[in-house]
């Protein structure tokens, strides 16, 4: 019983989070578009490149290994 009020209250807690958040961006606007732009830029700026070399190095795995596979069935 006790376990299924804890879950029940952090239900309604998480609820009336998404209704608060909700509201200030109503209220604020210009506000809430400036924070997005600022988190696409970041991720734009940061994030991206410092994923690429793990990107490229996974895409050329990738096709390192279609050849292969496509060299080895050619040669039948």
């Amino acid at each position: 019983m006790r376990k299924e009020r804890r879950g029940h209250q952090s239900t309604v807690l998480l609820a009336a989070m998404a209704v608060v958040f909700t509201l200030a961006l109503v209220i604020y606007p210009k506000v809430g578009y400036e924070a997005g732009m600022q988190g696409l830029r970041v991720c734009w700026e940061i994030i991206i490149p410092s994923l690429l070399p793990f990107l490229s190095s996974r895409s050329c795995f990738w096709a390192w290994a279609w050849f292969a596979v496509s060299g080895s069935s050619s040669n039948r």
